[in-house]
């Protein structure tokens, strides 16, 4: 019987010594954090919450603050690992503190991916148990449901829609309307229309990064079996693979409506700067651009279009996505870590004021409200076309990716690379695709 012979060379070492550790070091909570004076009164305990936000873009202060209000015996400390808010710098953090037995309570992650890959080697403590005796259906309560292998290793928290981003001042100049249901034909339509200028002046119609997601942009599009791999089972051989280089291609190097991936990858191009800057009209990107600007703060309106749907489909689906925050295995305060972890992922992201909620109780219209007051110029956000384009977009089928997807995705550039760049035909890369892929899932079964 073939057997799973590694996730990540690196995070199965690191982190099978923690398993070590924590096993030998885990001790309860210290006696001495009881409330002195009152032997009768509760325990109080710490709980260490780790993530990738600074205090200026999470808001952890009040939000902390109204927890420990409604839960008296809990106090969180809020642990930013890094400074740059970049969520991979923080998981390479993560890995080295686990690694090293520090104590931690409350993780987050940015993916479902990263996550699973964190629970497959252990690091993530079952909630199960805590989740019935809420009463807590996670699928029927968030719109992502991030079960594995039949358990909960953590829940929803910050629910991430795919959307475009469209310069309202361009879009009036062409003459154009906002979108409201287009395809990804249209998309391109709208791109030649917007795209002026020549040289150094010119200015696009859209801009597709050097990331796997804009490699492929009509998989985010797909009702289900929206990942190149599921259940171990290649799927490119579906045609949006193909037709979405196509179609970037045709963007890139035959309409020259997009700034050319030569261009991003030579100059090492910043998207926001491309977008905010008035450098290009539109932008596939998700709802934390409604108040993530970075250094930036547009001097004209941002008008909101559901991303484009693949021909076929009469929905505008799009890929459940979010943050995922759960309980570590080696927290020694699982009860008060599950308590933080449910309310955050509930009330909590409302009172943080900062991103849509994954919990379908809360209301998008207040959520929105709330994070464009929050913005450094309000104005900037057109709410009515924002809240109809989260409104028209239907959630697809939740999948949890396969541990391997990054190596995988991987493969999938470094060969869409070769095409888009003009080194190889299109029915070569996809056969070389195919060939990379197929190898990784069985190097990993």
């Amino acid at each position: 019987m073939n057997k799973r012979k590694r996730i990540t060379s690196l995070l199965t070492v690191l982190l099978a010594v923690t398993l070590l550790l924590a096993a030998c070091s885990s001790t309860p909570a210290d006696p001495s954090k009881k409330e002195q004076g009152n032997g009768d009164k509760e325990e109080v305990v710490t709980i260490k919450f780790l993530h990738w936000f600074n205090e200026k873009s999470g808001n952890w202060s009040g939000l902390i603050e109204e927890f420990e209000k409604a839960h008296p015996g809990i106090k969180v400390e809020s642990m930013p690992l890094v400074d740059n808010v970049n969520a991979a710098d923080y998981l390479k953090k993560l890995d080295l503190m686990t690694a090293s037995g520090e104590e931690m309570d409350v993780v987050a992650f940015h993916t479902s991916g990263e996550f699973a890959k964190r629970v497959k080697i252990g690091m993530m403590e079952p909630i199960d148990e805590f989740l019935a005796k809420d009463g807590v259906n996670v699928a029927e309560e968030y719109t992502l449901d991030p079960k594995i292998d039949g358990k909960y290793y953590g829940l929803p928290a910050k629910n991430v829609v795919s959307m475009v981003l469209l310069n309202k001042e361009h879009l009036d100049a062409a003459n154009l309307p906002i979108p409201t249901d287009w395809t990804w034909e249209e998309f391109a339509e709208y791109s030649k229309k917007l795209t002026q200028g020549e040289g150094a002046a010119k200015r696009y119609g859209t801009y597709l990064r050097d990331s796997y997601v804009h490699y492929v942009v009509r998989e985010g599009s797909l009702p289900d079996k929206n990942y190149l791999v599921t259940d171990d089972t290649y799927n490119g051989e579906n045609p949006v693979y193909r037709s979405a280089l196509e179609l970037r291609n045709t963007l890139e190097n035959v309409d020259k409506s997009a700034v050319p991936l030569s261009e991003a990858i030579s100059q090492k191009l910043d998207y926001r700067q491309q977008f905010f800057g008035g450098k290009v009209s539109m932008m596939v990107a998700g709802s934390w651009l409604i108040s993530e600007w970075g250094n930036f703060t547009p001097d004209f309106t941002i008008a909101w279009a559901p991303l484009p749907r693949n021909a076929e489909n009469k929905e505008v689906y799009i890929r459940p996505q979010g943050d995922i925050v759960g309980v570590a295995k080696k927290s020694a305060n699982k009860e008060a870590a599950y308590k933080f972890v449910r309310w955050f992922t509930t009330k909590g992201i409302d009172v943080q004021g900062t991103s849509l909620s994954s919990w379908k109780q809360a209301n998008t219209i207040e959520s929105v409200d709330n994070i464009v007051a929050g913005t450094k110029r309000p104005e900037a956000i057109d709410k009515e076309s924002l809240i109809k384009s989260i409104e028209k977009s239907v959630p697809a089928k939740t999948i949890i990716p396969p541990v391997y997807i990054t190596e995988a995705e991987k493969a999938f550039i470094d060969e869409a690379q070769l095409y888009l760049l003009g080194t190889q035909d299109i029915d070569k890369t996809m056969a070389n695709i195919k060939t990379k892929v197929e190898k990784i899932i069985e190097t990993n079964k």
